[in-house]
């Protein structure tokens, strides 16, 4: 898994990468490895302010979000998720799990989203680089928790 940090334009990071995103109650990291789904991260970037953490199910479709964006079209038919940190939002310690059949163990760290009330977003990599950086930056405007 690779991740890069960037800088576009002036106040303009970019943080993108591939990380396994879980969306349920509790802090917990699930019992099974097969729960996590892989998805494309950015944090910031051409089509965002740096404080929104998007994710996609492809790299492929953040850029041609960002193409049909640019070019003015209609953004139908696309599913992804875009999040405005803040400081209501709750973020947990990196974690860390072990799987059966793993070689590295999974690091992991929650965020909680002020609008729900019983799910918590898990974000996580078998790269300790890709989950520090994720965590830095989503830390930078969401408070402990």
């Amino acid at each position: 898994m690779q991740f890069r940090i960037t800088t576009r334009q002036k106040d303009r990071v970019r943080v993108t990468g591939w990380c396994l995103v879980r969306k349920s109650a509790g802090t917990v990291a699930p019992s099974k490895m097969s729960a996590w789904k892989r998805m494309y991260f950015v944090v910031g970037g051409a089509v965002a302010k740096r404080h929104v953490l998007q994710l996609y199910a492809t790299k492929a479709q953040y850029e041609d979000i960002v193409v049909r964006m640019f070019q003015g079209q209609p953004l139908t038919g696309f599913k992804y998720k875009a999040y405005a940190l803040t400081h209501a939002f709750k973020c947990s310690n990196i974690q860390s799990k072990q799987y059966a059949g793993e070689h590295t163990p999974l690091k992991f760290f929650c965020l909680r989203n002020p609008y729900s009330r019983t799910k918590t977003m898990k974000l996580a990599s078998d790269n300790p680089s890709v989950v520090t950086a994720l965590h830095t930056h989503c830390m930078r405007f969401a408070t402990k928790g």
